[in-house]
């Protein structure tokens, strides 16, 4: 083996190794990438949450999240009172809720 092809194994080496690191580098970036947009859409969603107050024997909607809350739709929700007697609620469609708001709740019936 001459000194030449040493080199160019040397040089053909360290350009294999340094293709390995550069695809390597694009797939850790690109899978960051991902769970940076997932954490920003989580971060951008609104999350209401139903609160009941005892008092007043009302319950409310409250968006804790960054952004409003359009079209919304909870399902059915079965309580049970401290005698045992279990309640049934059916909750109306709400169309917006602002950000960091609350809203009583109106016409809930019972099943």
């Amino acid at each position: 083996m001459t000194c030449e092809t040493i080199i160019q194994l040397i040089v053909a080496i360290i350009l294999f190794s340094t293709f390995l690191a550069a695809t390597y580098y694009a797939l850790v970036t690109n899978k960051l990438w991902k769970e940076s947009v997932k954490q920003t859409r989580l971060i951008m969603r609104p999350i209401v949450v139903i609160t009941y107050d005892e008092h007043r024997g009302k319950f409310k909607y409250v968006n804790y999240g960054n952004t409003p809350a359009f079209k919304i739709k909870i399902d059915n929700v079965s309580l049970i009172n401290a005698e045992g007697l279990k309640f049934d609620y059916v909750f109306p469609e709400e169309f917006i809720l602002p950000q960091s708001e609350k809203i009583v709740v109106e016409n809930i019936k019972k099943k």
